[in-house]
């Protein structure tokens, strides 16, 4: 604000938008912006807080394991946070499947790389099934903290290379 002999014109309270105000006056308005300010801070930091963990909904999702060595659906979109319950049916008619979610993404050429990320860091798995028998299901759930993009694929010798692999978009 400039200063004029012990004054300081500001554009606070006047029709034309500037007014002249004393020192003391100064001092009022800067007190009132400074307590504005330090509200509106506050009230940004306490809505913050509440929102820094992104929860959801629990969400389930129904995956049918299929004799043509695919997943459907081979692509899932989920919220960050949201407890996720996959509900795996084996619907062909000739052998077993699993399903298996981790914390990685493999293409079908890269199954060796998959088994030794998991034989290096069994943690990389989040959820897994036990096989499924045709005819069956079993369900896994898994809480994704972090949004990204996750795989999920069938365990059985011949079936990730051969295309039984999907992703997990998680979004937040």
């Amino acid at each position: 604000m400039p200063v004029m002999g012990g004054v300081v014109c500001s554009s606070l309270g006047s029709k034309s938008g500037l007014r002249w105000l004393t020192r003391k006056e100064e001092k009022g308005e800067r007190m009132i912006l400074l307590r504005n300010a330090a509200l509106m801070l506050v009230l940004s930091l306490g809505l913050g807080a509440c929102g820094g963990e992104v929860s959801s909904e629990p969400v389930s999702v129904d995956v049918s394991m299929t004799d043509d060595l695919t997943y459907e659906p081979g692509d899932l979109v989920v919220p960050v946070g949201a407890e996720v319950t996959i509900n795996a049916s084996n619907v062909g008619e000739i052998g077993k499947h699993n399903l298996l979610v981790i914390d990685d993404v493999f293409s079908g050429e890269e199954k060796i790389q998959a088994k030794n990320a998991m034989a290096a860091d069994p943690s990389i798995v989040l959820a897994q099934t036990e096989d499924v028998e045709p005819g069956n299901s079993e369900s896994v759930v898994v809480t994704f903290t972090e949004p990204g993009v996750y795989q999920f694929f069938c365990n059985i010798d011949g079936h990730f290379v051969n295309g039984m692999h999907g992703t997990i978009t998680v979004e937040g």
